[in-house]
C-alpha cells in the first residue's frame, strides 16, 4: 500500500471519510525493507488514523497497481506470479505445485 500512496493522496474513503492525508509521497528508502512499522506510517499518513479492519479493502480497492508494479518490487512481482499461476491453475483445472 505504501509503494502506490500518492495515488490514494487526497481521496477520500468510499465511506465518506477522509483518507491518505494529499501530497502524501512513499519514503525515499527501499519499499521492501522500510518503513518497518507499515501500519505505524500509514496511520501518520491518514488524516484520521488507520485501522485495519475498517481502511484496508477500501484502500485496496482505490490504490494503483502500476505504481507499484512499476517500482523495483520482488515481493509485489512474487505476489502478481503466484495469483497468475493461481488463476490460469484454476481455469485449466489443473493443479500448482509452489516453489518450496
Amino acid at each position: 500500500m505504501i509503494a502506490g500512496v500518492e495515488s490514494l493522496a487526497g481521496k477520500a474513503l468510499k465511506d465518506g471519510r477522509t483518507g491518505v492525508k494529499a501530497g502524501t509521497q512513499p519514503p525515499e528508502q527501499d519499499l521492501e525493507s522500510s518503513p518497518r512499522d507499515a501500519k505505524g506510517w500509514l496511520n501518520n499518513a491518514m488524516e484520521s488514523g488507520y485501522s485495519e479492519v475498517k481502511d484496508q479493502s477500501l484502500l485496496t480497492e482505490m490504490v494503483d497497481l502500476s505504481l507499484i508494479r512499476n517500482r523495483p518490487m520482488r515481493s509485489f512481482t512474487r505476489l502478481e506470479n503466484a495469483l497468475s499461476t493461481i488463476v490460469k491453475a484454476i481455469r485449466e483445472e489443473s493443479h500448482v505445485v509452489s516453489p518450496g
